[in-house]
């Protein structure tokens, strides 16, 4: 009977039941005690608090944006830079100060280049907190003007020019999905 509730990860000094989401003690073998405490877990936790819808809900970015693993390995079209900045009405140069440098850019563009692998990853990148952005704001224009505004928490950086790496990309995401949770209402 307790060894069927004590599959699941170890947390500490308790377990969760992967298949009841249950987190219960665990045998003390030195002392032979045994904590019968049983704990509903959420299955899904941020923070320790339940995600909230938009944080749940797959993003799915506008079709012409959506890209593939594929589509990021063989490099995104440069075109496609200019279409996302008309679409979101994100300023070009600021796209650049993030994407691709104007000069790497121009050498491209002469050469018929695609993105790299690495501006290809930094474009999804902005596509993805720009969907996340508007879903939080529900709306374009304010999910737009989030991103391009200076925040104490990002040294006055903008969230745009956080997304030249993953790290920064997670912290942009982190303070999306706790403003939609309520932590700054």
């Amino acid at each position: 009977m307790g060894r069927e509730l004590l599959r699941g990860p170890t947390i500490g000094l308790r377990r969760i039941n992967s298949q009841t989401k249950e987190c219960i003690g665990i045998p003390n073998r030195e002392i032979g005690l045994f904590s019968e405490r049983k704990d509903k877990m959420p299955s899904q936790l941020w923070h320790n608090v339940l995600m909230s819808q938009a944080a749940q809900v797959a993003l799915e970015p506008s079709p012409a944006f959506a890209f593939s693993w594929r589509d990021i390995e063989r490099g995104v079209p440069i075109p496609l830079l200019e279409d996302f900045s008309a679409y979101s009405s994100i300023p070009l140069k600021d796209l650049l100060e993030v994407v691709i440098p104007p000069r790497t850019l121009k050498h491209r563009r002469q050469r018929q280049e695609p993105l790299s692998v690495e501006e290809s990853d930094r474009m999804f990148r902005v596509v993805r907190m720009y969907e996340l952005a508007v879903k939080v704001y529900g709306d374009r224009d304010d999910g737009r003007k989030w991103l391009l505004s200076r925040m104490h928490r990002f040294d006055d950086r903008t969230a745009l020019s956080m997304l030249n790496t993953e790290a920064g990309e997670h912290a942009v995401q982190e303070l999306l999905i706790q403003i939609d949770e309520g932590m700054f209402a």
